[in-house]
Protein backbone atom coordinates (compact mmCIF):
# COMPACT_ATOMS: atom_id res chain seq x y z
CA UNK A 1 0.00 0.00 0.00
CA UNK A 2 3.11 2.40 0.37
CA UNK A 3 4.84 1.48 -2.13
CA UNK A 4 1.54 2.14 -4.17
CA UNK A 5 0.85 5.87 -2.33
CA UNK A 6 4.10 6.58 -3.34
CA UNK A 7 3.55 5.89 -6.91
CA UNK A 8 0.89 7.91 -7.22
CA UNK A 9 2.60 11.10 -5.72
CA UNK A 10 5.34 10.46 -8.16
CA UNK A 11 2.58 10.50 -11.16
CA UNK A 12 1.26 13.75 -9.39
CA UNK A 13 4.59 15.30 -9.54
CA UNK A 14 4.98 14.70 -13.24
CA UNK A 15 8.03 12.73 -12.80
CA UNK A 16 6.89 8.88 -13.66
CA UNK A 17 4.06 7.72 -15.59
CA UNK A 18 1.59 4.49 -15.02
CA UNK A 19 2.32 1.66 -13.24
CA UNK A 20 3.60 -1.53 -15.40
CA UNK A 21 2.28 -4.81 -15.11
CA UNK A 22 5.85 -6.01 -13.57
CA UNK A 23 7.27 -4.07 -10.31
CA UNK A 24 10.05 -2.34 -10.92
CA UNK A 25 12.99 -3.06 -8.02
CA UNK A 26 16.28 -1.68 -7.13
CA UNK A 27 15.53 1.74 -8.91
CA UNK A 28 16.74 5.05 -7.18
CA UNK A 29 14.01 7.01 -5.83
CA UNK A 30 12.29 9.41 -8.43
CA UNK A 31 12.23 12.30 -6.17
CA UNK A 32 16.38 12.02 -5.31
CA UNK A 33 16.55 11.51 -9.09
CA UNK A 34 14.66 14.82 -9.64
CA UNK A 35 16.56 16.80 -7.09
CA UNK A 36 20.16 15.19 -8.47
CA UNK A 37 18.75 16.77 -12.21
CA UNK A 38 17.58 20.49 -10.47
CA UNK A 39 20.99 20.94 -8.76
CA UNK A 40 22.70 19.96 -12.03
CA UNK A 41 20.55 22.60 -14.34
CA UNK A 42 21.04 25.25 -11.74
CA UNK A 43 24.86 24.72 -12.40
CA UNK A 44 24.02 25.06 -16.31
CA UNK A 45 24.69 28.21 -18.15
CA UNK A 46 21.46 29.53 -19.96
CA UNK A 47 21.76 29.44 -23.60
CA UNK A 48 19.34 32.59 -24.95
CA UNK A 49 18.50 33.03 -28.56
CA UNK A 50 19.26 36.19 -30.65
CA UNK A 51 16.87 38.46 -30.48
CA UNK A 52 17.48 40.55 -33.82
CA UNK A 53 16.82 37.04 -35.66
CA UNK A 54 13.88 38.38 -37.76
CA UNK A 55 15.79 41.69 -38.55
CA UNK A 56 18.58 39.86 -40.16
CA UNK A 57 17.17 37.55 -42.12
CA UNK A 58 15.20 40.70 -43.61
CA UNK A 59 18.34 42.85 -43.86
CA UNK A 60 20.15 39.43 -45.67
CA UNK A 61 16.69 39.18 -47.89
CA UNK A 62 16.96 42.85 -49.06
CA UNK A 63 20.71 42.19 -50.26
CA UNK A 64 20.34 38.91 -52.07
CA UNK A 65 17.02 40.83 -53.39
CA UNK A 66 14.53 37.72 -52.67
CA UNK A 67 11.38 38.34 -51.29
CA UNK A 68 10.34 36.84 -48.09
CA UNK A 69 7.10 36.58 -46.12
CA UNK A 70 6.73 38.34 -42.82
CA UNK A 71 7.83 36.58 -39.69
CA UNK A 72 5.81 34.69 -38.11
CA UNK A 73 5.61 33.76 -34.10
CA UNK A 74 4.52 30.49 -32.64
CA UNK A 75 3.64 30.07 -29.36
CA UNK A 76 4.35 27.03 -27.23
CA UNK A 77 0.73 25.91 -26.06
CA UNK A 78 -0.94 27.09 -29.16
CA UNK A 79 -2.07 24.04 -30.78
CA UNK A 80 -2.88 25.46 -34.01
CA UNK A 81 -1.64 24.93 -37.51
CA UNK A 82 -0.57 28.45 -38.75
CA UNK A 83 -0.75 29.63 -42.56
CA UNK A 84 2.44 30.61 -44.66
CA UNK A 85 1.21 31.99 -47.41
CA UNK A 86 3.82 29.97 -49.60
CA UNK A 87 1.75 27.75 -51.76
CA UNK A 88 3.74 24.72 -53.38
CA UNK A 89 3.72 22.37 -55.33
CA UNK A 90 4.85 18.60 -55.08
CA UNK A 91 8.74 18.64 -55.07
CA UNK A 92 9.54 22.05 -54.19
CA UNK A 93 11.67 22.76 -51.87
CA UNK A 94 11.51 25.68 -49.60
CA UNK A 95 14.55 26.91 -46.78
CA UNK A 96 12.53 27.35 -43.46
CA UNK A 97 14.81 29.19 -41.13
CA UNK A 98 13.94 29.14 -37.10
CA UNK A 99 15.25 30.65 -33.79
CA UNK A 100 13.80 30.27 -30.23
CA UNK A 101 13.02 27.05 -28.16
CA UNK A 102 9.55 26.02 -26.50
CA UNK A 103 10.11 25.26 -22.94
CA UNK A 104 8.96 23.04 -20.43
CA UNK A 105 10.77 24.32 -17.41
CA UNK A 106 12.30 27.57 -18.26
CA UNK A 107 13.75 27.83 -15.04
CA UNK A 108 15.77 24.32 -15.30
CA UNK A 109 16.49 25.12 -18.93
CA UNK A 110 14.39 22.18 -20.28
CA UNK A 111 13.15 23.15 -23.65
CA UNK A 112 12.35 21.84 -27.12
CA UNK A 113 14.24 23.39 -29.87
CA UNK A 114 13.25 23.95 -33.66
CA UNK A 115 14.43 20.59 -34.61
CA UNK A 116 12.11 18.45 -31.90
CA UNK A 117 9.00 21.07 -32.05
CA UNK A 118 8.76 22.64 -35.44
CA UNK A 119 6.25 20.66 -37.64
CA UNK A 120 5.05 21.46 -41.13
CA UNK A 121 2.98 20.03 -43.75
CA UNK A 122 1.78 20.83 -47.16
CA UNK A 123 -1.89 20.90 -47.62
CA UNK A 124 -3.25 17.90 -46.16
CA UNK A 125 0.13 16.11 -46.59
CA UNK A 126 2.14 14.42 -43.56
CA UNK A 127 3.59 16.06 -41.12
CA UNK A 128 6.93 16.39 -40.90
CA UNK A 129 9.79 17.53 -38.40
CA UNK A 130 12.49 20.20 -38.82
CA UNK A 131 15.47 18.60 -38.87
CA UNK A 132 17.72 22.28 -37.43
CA UNK A 133 17.54 26.10 -37.15
CA UNK A 134 17.81 25.93 -41.71
CA UNK A 135 15.80 23.32 -42.72
CA UNK A 136 15.76 22.53 -46.55
CA UNK A 137 11.95 20.87 -47.03
CA UNK A 138 10.89 19.32 -50.14
CA UNK A 139 6.92 19.51 -50.76
CA UNK A 140 4.85 16.09 -50.92
CA UNK A 141 2.24 17.65 -52.35
CA UNK A 142 0.68 20.56 -53.78
CA UNK A 143 -0.22 22.52 -51.36
CA UNK A 144 0.36 25.65 -49.00
CA UNK A 145 3.20 25.21 -46.69
CA UNK A 146 1.72 25.29 -42.83
CA UNK A 147 3.52 25.28 -39.77
CA UNK A 148 3.11 24.84 -35.93
CA UNK A 149 4.98 24.27 -32.59
CA UNK A 150 4.16 21.16 -30.58
CA UNK A 151 6.09 18.55 -28.63
CA UNK A 152 6.97 15.11 -30.25
CA UNK A 153 4.56 12.74 -29.93
CA UNK A 154 1.38 15.09 -29.54
CA UNK A 155 -0.20 14.70 -32.46
CA UNK A 156 -3.39 11.87 -33.16
CA UNK A 157 -2.80 11.22 -36.61
CA UNK A 158 -0.43 11.49 -39.58
CA UNK A 159 -1.63 14.86 -40.94
CA UNK A 160 -1.42 16.50 -37.54
CA UNK A 161 -4.67 16.84 -35.76
CA UNK A 162 -4.20 16.75 -32.14
CA UNK A 163 -6.87 15.22 -29.70
CA UNK A 164 -6.19 16.67 -26.23
CA UNK A 165 -8.78 14.90 -24.50
CA UNK A 166 -7.58 11.12 -25.69
CA UNK A 167 -3.90 12.73 -25.49
CA UNK A 168 -3.26 15.64 -24.20
CA UNK A 169 -0.24 17.70 -25.13
CA UNK A 170 2.78 18.36 -22.93
CA UNK A 171 2.12 22.08 -21.78
CA UNK A 172 4.66 24.38 -22.85
CA UNK A 173 5.68 27.62 -22.87
CA UNK A 174 8.05 29.76 -25.06
CA UNK A 175 7.84 30.99 -28.65
CA UNK A 176 10.18 30.76 -31.52
CA UNK A 177 10.56 33.26 -35.03
CA UNK A 178 10.22 31.45 -37.86
CA UNK A 179 10.50 32.18 -41.75
CA UNK A 180 9.92 30.32 -44.90
CA UNK A 181 12.09 31.58 -47.75
CA UNK A 182 11.77 29.25 -51.15
CA UNK A 183 14.43 31.91 -52.97
CA UNK A 184 17.29 30.16 -50.81
CA UNK A 185 16.53 26.78 -51.67
CA UNK A 186 18.35 27.68 -54.64
CA UNK A 187 22.61 26.21 -54.29
CA UNK A 188 23.62 29.20 -55.55
CA UNK A 189 21.55 31.71 -53.67
CA UNK A 190 22.17 29.92 -50.34
CA UNK A 191 26.00 29.99 -50.76
CA UNK A 192 25.94 33.41 -51.05
CA UNK A 193 23.58 33.93 -48.37
CA UNK A 194 26.01 31.67 -46.19
CA UNK A 195 29.12 33.98 -47.12
CA UNK A 196 26.72 37.00 -45.42
CA UNK A 197 24.82 35.52 -42.82
CA UNK A 198 27.22 32.33 -41.72
CA UNK A 199 25.91 32.54 -38.40
CA UNK A 200 22.24 31.84 -40.05
CA UNK A 201 23.15 28.78 -41.83
CA UNK A 202 25.79 26.71 -39.34
CA UNK A 203 23.49 24.00 -39.23
CA UNK A 204 21.75 23.57 -42.99
CA UNK A 205 19.73 20.79 -43.12
CA UNK A 206 18.21 18.15 -45.25
CA UNK A 207 16.46 15.40 -44.84
CA UNK A 208 18.14 11.99 -46.25
CA UNK A 209 17.33 8.26 -46.99
CA UNK A 210 17.13 5.96 -44.32
CA UNK A 211 18.68 2.39 -44.61
CA UNK A 212 17.14 0.19 -46.79
CA UNK A 213 13.28 -0.87 -45.42
CA UNK A 214 13.45 1.72 -42.41
CA UNK A 215 11.15 4.34 -41.52
CA UNK A 216 10.60 7.32 -39.12
CA UNK A 217 7.56 6.74 -36.69
CA UNK A 218 5.86 9.19 -37.41
CA UNK A 219 5.05 10.62 -34.18
CA UNK A 220 8.88 11.44 -33.64
CA UNK A 221 9.15 12.94 -36.90
CA UNK A 222 12.21 12.41 -39.33
CA UNK A 223 15.25 13.17 -38.01
CA UNK A 224 19.40 13.29 -39.19
CA UNK A 225 20.04 11.16 -35.83
CA UNK A 226 20.20 7.80 -37.54
CA UNK A 227 22.24 6.84 -40.92
CA UNK A 228 24.36 4.45 -42.22
CA UNK A 229 28.61 4.25 -42.41
CA UNK A 230 29.06 2.16 -45.35
CA UNK A 231 30.15 -0.69 -43.19
CA UNK A 232 27.20 -2.54 -42.84
CA UNK A 233 25.89 -0.58 -40.03
CA UNK A 234 23.28 2.23 -38.83
CA UNK A 235 25.46 4.77 -36.51
CA UNK A 236 23.27 7.08 -34.28
CA UNK A 237 23.95 10.09 -33.07
CA UNK A 238 21.99 12.29 -31.21
CA UNK A 239 21.67 15.88 -29.22
CA UNK A 240 18.76 17.81 -27.97
CA UNK A 241 16.47 15.55 -30.17
CA UNK A 242 14.34 12.32 -30.46
CA UNK A 243 13.78 9.97 -32.89
CA UNK A 244 12.15 6.65 -33.52
CA UNK A 245 13.07 4.05 -36.59
CA UNK A 246 11.18 1.39 -37.23
CA UNK A 247 12.05 -1.89 -39.47
CA UNK A 248 9.23 -4.05 -40.18
CA UNK A 249 9.04 -7.73 -39.09
CA UNK A 250 6.36 -10.17 -38.96
CA UNK A 251 7.70 -13.30 -36.64
CA UNK A 252 5.49 -15.81 -34.42
CA UNK A 253 6.80 -15.25 -31.00
CA UNK A 254 7.41 -18.60 -29.57
CA UNK A 255 10.30 -20.00 -27.31
CA UNK A 256 12.44 -20.39 -30.38
CA UNK A 257 12.29 -16.93 -31.14
CA UNK A 258 15.48 -14.94 -30.04
CA UNK A 259 17.06 -11.13 -31.33
CA UNK A 260 20.50 -10.60 -31.92
CA UNK A 261 22.39 -7.86 -32.46
CA UNK A 262 25.70 -5.87 -31.75
CA UNK A 263 26.03 -2.63 -30.57
CA UNK A 264 28.99 -0.17 -29.81
CA UNK A 265 27.51 2.47 -27.44
CA UNK A 266 30.18 5.34 -27.68
CA UNK A 267 28.59 8.23 -25.11
CA UNK A 268 25.47 8.23 -23.18
CA UNK A 269 23.07 11.29 -23.65
CA UNK A 270 22.35 11.30 -19.40
CA UNK A 271 24.52 11.49 -16.50
CA UNK A 272 21.33 10.77 -14.33
CA UNK A 273 19.38 7.66 -13.67
CA UNK A 274 16.37 7.65 -16.25
CA UNK A 275 14.25 6.55 -14.80
CA UNK A 276 11.90 10.25 -14.17
CA UNK A 277 10.89 12.21 -17.15
CA UNK A 278 13.00 14.69 -16.77
CA UNK A 279 16.16 12.71 -17.16
CA UNK A 280 14.80 10.13 -19.68
CA UNK A 281 17.56 10.71 -22.37
CA UNK A 282 18.82 7.11 -23.77
CA UNK A 283 19.64 5.01 -26.39
CA UNK A 284 18.49 1.79 -27.27
CA UNK A 285 16.78 -1.35 -29.66
CA UNK A 286 13.47 -2.91 -29.41
CA UNK A 287 10.73 -4.65 -30.35
CA UNK A 288 7.52 -4.21 -31.35
CA UNK A 289 4.33 -6.80 -30.86
CA UNK A 290 0.88 -7.61 -32.11
CA UNK A 291 -0.97 -5.78 -29.35
CA UNK A 292 0.68 -2.61 -29.85
CA UNK A 293 3.53 -3.03 -26.63
CA UNK A 294 7.28 -2.68 -27.37
CA UNK A 295 9.96 -3.76 -25.00
CA UNK A 296 13.10 -1.69 -25.41
CA UNK A 297 16.62 -2.87 -24.26
CA UNK A 298 18.64 0.19 -22.77
CA UNK A 299 22.20 1.51 -21.94
CA UNK A 300 21.76 3.36 -18.52
CA UNK A 301 24.16 5.41 -16.84
CA UNK A 302 23.62 4.26 -13.60
CA UNK A 303 20.52 1.70 -13.48
CA UNK A 304 21.61 -1.58 -12.61
CA UNK A 305 21.68 -4.01 -15.39
CA UNK A 306 18.65 -6.02 -15.51
CA UNK A 307 16.48 -3.53 -14.13
CA UNK A 308 12.98 -3.35 -15.68
CA UNK A 309 10.76 -0.31 -15.33
CA UNK A 310 7.61 1.19 -17.54
CA UNK A 311 8.44 4.47 -19.51
CA UNK A 312 7.84 7.20 -17.39
CA UNK A 313 6.58 9.49 -20.46
CA UNK A 314 3.02 10.27 -21.07
CA UNK A 315 1.05 8.17 -23.69
CA UNK A 316 4.32 5.80 -23.79
CA UNK A 317 3.86 4.63 -20.13
CA UNK A 318 0.77 2.66 -21.41
CA UNK A 319 3.15 0.85 -24.08
CA UNK A 320 6.85 0.85 -23.54
CA UNK A 321 8.56 -1.26 -21.05
CA UNK A 322 12.18 -0.85 -20.69
CA UNK A 323 14.95 -3.08 -19.66
CA UNK A 324 18.39 -2.04 -18.63
CA UNK A 325 20.81 -4.28 -20.41
CA UNK A 326 24.36 -2.42 -20.01
CA UNK A 327 25.88 -0.04 -18.05
CA UNK A 328 29.10 -0.15 -17.77
CA UNK A 329 31.11 2.78 -18.53
CA UNK A 330 34.40 1.15 -19.27
CA UNK A 331 32.42 -1.33 -21.94
CA UNK A 332 31.68 1.83 -23.74
CA UNK A 333 33.77 2.86 -26.85
CA UNK A 334 33.75 -1.86 -27.41
CA UNK A 335 31.39 -3.80 -29.32
CA UNK A 336 28.58 -5.99 -27.67
CA UNK A 337 26.95 -9.29 -28.98
CA UNK A 338 23.73 -9.52 -27.72
CA UNK A 339 21.33 -12.25 -27.82
CA UNK A 340 18.04 -12.38 -26.42
CA UNK A 341 14.80 -15.03 -26.32
CA UNK A 342 11.83 -12.68 -26.74
CA UNK A 343 9.17 -14.84 -25.39
CA UNK A 344 10.79 -15.74 -22.01
CA UNK A 345 11.40 -11.54 -21.79
CA UNK A 346 7.91 -10.81 -22.51
CA UNK A 347 6.65 -12.56 -19.92
CA UNK A 348 9.35 -12.06 -17.34
CA UNK A 349 9.16 -7.85 -18.12
CA UNK A 350 5.46 -7.41 -19.04
CA UNK A 351 3.44 -10.48 -18.15
CA UNK A 352 0.07 -11.76 -19.07
CA UNK A 353 -1.25 -13.04 -21.74
CA UNK A 354 1.45 -12.81 -25.01
CA UNK A 355 1.08 -11.47 -27.35
CA UNK A 356 1.40 -13.74 -31.04
CA UNK A 357 3.56 -11.96 -33.01
CA UNK A 358 6.97 -9.88 -33.60
CA UNK A 359 6.06 -6.63 -36.11
CA UNK A 360 9.16 -4.56 -35.81
CA UNK A 361 12.49 -3.88 -34.47
CA UNK A 362 12.86 -0.18 -33.55
CA UNK A 363 16.08 1.81 -32.84
CA UNK A 364 15.42 4.77 -30.26
CA UNK A 365 17.54 7.56 -29.48
CA UNK A 366 16.29 10.28 -27.05
CA UNK A 367 18.47 13.68 -25.61
CA UNK A 368 15.26 16.16 -25.45
CA UNK A 369 15.50 16.49 -21.80
CA UNK A 370 18.75 17.59 -20.88
CA UNK A 371 20.16 18.06 -24.54
CA UNK A 372 23.37 15.58 -23.71
CA UNK A 373 25.07 14.00 -26.76
CA UNK A 374 25.21 9.85 -27.39
CA UNK A 375 26.00 8.32 -29.96
CA UNK A 376 26.11 4.42 -30.62
CA UNK A 377 26.85 2.12 -33.72
CA UNK A 378 24.49 -0.87 -34.37
CA UNK A 379 25.28 -3.91 -36.81
CA UNK A 380 23.96 -7.73 -37.26
CA UNK A 381 20.63 -7.52 -36.53
CA UNK A 382 18.66 -10.20 -36.86
CA UNK A 383 16.18 -13.04 -35.65
CA UNK A 384 16.96 -16.70 -35.55
CA UNK A 385 13.95 -18.75 -35.05
CA UNK A 386 12.90 -22.84 -35.80
CA UNK A 387 12.90 -21.75 -39.92
CA UNK A 388 16.41 -20.01 -39.45
CA UNK A 389 18.01 -16.62 -39.45
CA UNK A 390 15.85 -13.37 -40.02
CA UNK A 391 18.84 -10.56 -41.71
CA UNK A 392 18.22 -7.08 -40.59
CA UNK A 393 19.30 -4.71 -43.59
CA UNK A 394 22.12 -2.11 -41.92
CA UNK A 395 23.04 -0.96 -45.40
CA UNK A 396 22.18 2.02 -47.35
CA UNK A 397 19.57 2.28 -49.82
CA UNK A 398 21.56 2.47 -52.52
CA UNK A 399 24.58 -0.36 -51.69
CA UNK A 400 21.48 -2.24 -50.79
CA UNK A 401 19.70 -1.95 -54.09
CA UNK A 402 23.17 -2.61 -55.78
CA UNK A 403 23.85 -5.69 -53.84
CA UNK A 404 20.53 -7.08 -54.96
Amino acid sequence: MARYRLHSLYQRMGLIGAPGTVTAQGMPSPLSVLLRFVASRLRRGKSVAPNDFSTRVMRLAAELEIDVPEPMTLVGGELRWHSTGVQCQAGDRVMLLACGRLYLSRALDVGLGPNSALWYRFGEGKVQKALSEATILTADCDGELQLIAVAPGDFATTTGDIDEVAQPPLPLTGTMAVIPVPALADAELLARARQSAPELFADVAEAQPLPEGWKDLWRMGQGRIFSTNGCGEISCRICGDVGIVQYPIDLPLDDALTLNWAWMAESLPSDLPENIQATHDYLSIAVEFDNGLDLTYMWSTELAEGTIFQCPLPWWDQRETHWVLRNDHEKLGHWLQERRSLLADYRRAIGGEPPERVVAVWLIANSVFQRGEGRCRYRDIGFDNADGHHPVWTVAQGAAESAS
